[in-house]
């Protein structure tokens, strides 16, 4: 919104406010806002079903939704400005039956404008044709909001937060209820500041925000729990590819803090940590490569670390700049996957290696469309390379061609016919392993797997 339709905006809101206004200046005038009070009604949410909602505006035009209302009212503040006219909706308002028109402006609902009539007790709003919404004047003593709401994030937290998964959890049931069924969990930000904050921690005031997607509606929505001003605000339009969900359960944020203090991390404070389900070739300040769910954080001292968040535990973490990524030779910064070969039984044929990205085509690499390479075989020790590798998730399948074959033999229940390994070496007695048994992550520089060679028994 530019400068100058600001400014046009504030002196109408102003000449509203005047308009509705009463010239005794005595503290026995009556409210300055027609509608004042606190009113009751039930209106429809987007699936059709009745929600009570409960209303509060204030003598200057302050006003607040209860998070019961359906969105987008639920828990939203902002300030409406009324005028006895037809200024704000002039397509709305009905000479000689409505009270005037008004404005809300702030929060997730700025710029709704629609007519209103007070009668008494009974207020009608109306912010369409037909949308006629009858409200009910009742107590202020009626809460404004629901146990439910004050759940999902405790007021007083520790620092970094703790128990974030189940508090994610709480906050996924809550915007599945009040938004969308089908919304999931896509990022989390918290950030120790001096602003605008939803909890307190001994060190200071913290601000939380967790971000949804709804694939159904290809919208985003922000939920900032007790948040002073609005609790659920709505995004904008996102492409699916670009959204993706965080694991159900993923490592807390003080067990992520204390892999980068094991990395080299100096400062005692912490000022921000956002988690993210990062896609394939994603990079942060400090330059670090992230893929998956990751913890990256930043401290009083601008450090700036990522933490693998996917359990189990895979104990990968990063820190920009630390002193064991400065003190390394240039062959520790290379992109490289190097593979040393054990187990094998001979030196004859080749010991071949799979790198595979995803699970299409794993083990067998029926296709043939996977990195490949062939390595020579000496004193039964063999290696393999898979250079320049981007951030992701792999699996290695490893394979003795004895008999020059090229493929890895099978039998017609799954088990190998030749010696094989597989990465993170999973027990092959059964048959071969899923791809997401044999998963394992690679971030930047030099990763280093041994692989043990398993050969069937028999002859």
């Amino acid at each position: 919104m530019g400068a100058s339709v600001r400014l046009v905006l504030a002196v109408v809101i102003a000449a509203g406010i005047c308009a509705c206004g009463h010239s005794e200046s005595d503290s026995s005038a009556p409210p300055k806002n027609p509608a004042a009070g606190r009113w009751q009604a039930e209106i429809s949410n987007p699936s059709g079903q009745r929600q009570q909602c409960v209303m509060e505006i204030g003598d200057m035009g302050q006003i607040a939704y209860s998070d019961s209302c359906p969105m987008p009212l639920t828990s939203q503040q902002a300030t409406i400005t009324t005028v006895p006219n037809g200024t704000y909706a002039p397509n709305l308002y009905v000479t000689g039956k409505d009270s005037g028109t008004f404005m809300i402006m702030g929060g997730g609902i700025s710029g709704m404008v629609g007519a209103f009539r007070v009668e008494g007790k009974h207020m009608t709003t109306r912010t369409a044709p037909g949308a006629d919404i009858e409200w009910t004047r009742t107590s202020s003593e009626t809460p404004m909001r629901s146990a439910a709401a004050s759940r999902v994030l405790p007021g007083q937290i520790q620092w970094p937060m703790n128990d974030v998964p189940a508090i994610a959890d709480r906050a996924t049931a809550y915007v599945r209820t009040k938004w969308q069924p089908d919304a999931f969990l896509t990022s989390i930000q918290m950030e120790l500041t001096t602003g605008i904050t939803n909890a307190q921690s001994p060190d200071g005031g913290v601000l939380v925000q967790f971000n949804f997607y709804s694939p159904g509606q290809q919208q985003t929505l922000t939920f900032m729990p007790n948040s002073p001003t609005s609790e659920l605000i709505p995004g904008s339009s996102a492409d699916p590819r670009d959204e993706r969900a965080l694991p159900a359960s993923f490592m807390d944020l003080p067990d992520a803090v204390a892999k980068l203090r094991a990395k080299g991390l100096r400062a005692k404070r912490i000022k921000t940590a956002h988690l993210e389900n990062y896609g394939r070739g994603s990079y942060v300040a400090g330059g670090i490569g992230v893929f998956g769910s990751e913890w990256v954080i930043d401290s009083a001292f601008d450090e700036e670390g990522a933490v693998l968040a996917e359990l189990p535990d895979q104990n990968v973490a990063s820190l920009a700049d630390s002193n064991e990524d400065v003190e390394g030779d240039q062959s520790q910064k290379q992109s490289l996957i190097h593979v040393e070969i054990a187990g094998l039984r001979n030196n004859r044929g080749n010991a071949y290696c799979w790198l595979f990205q995803s699970a299409d085509g794993f083990p067998s690499n029926s296709a043939g469309d996977v990195e490949s390479t062939a390595s020579t075989i000496s004193n039964r020790h063999s290696s393999c390379d898979f250079e320049s590798p981007q951030p992701g998730n792999y699996a290695i399948v490893v394979f003795h061609d004895e008999d020059g074959s090229h493929v890895l033999e099978l039998n017609p229940n799954g088990t190998p016919r030749e010696g094989v390994g597989v990465s993170n070496n999973p027990n092959l007695a059964s048959g071969m392993p899923s791809y997401g048994a044999a998963k394992f992550p690679y971030r930047t520089g030099t990763l280093n797997l041994t692989i043990n060679v398993r050969y069937p028994s028999g002859p």
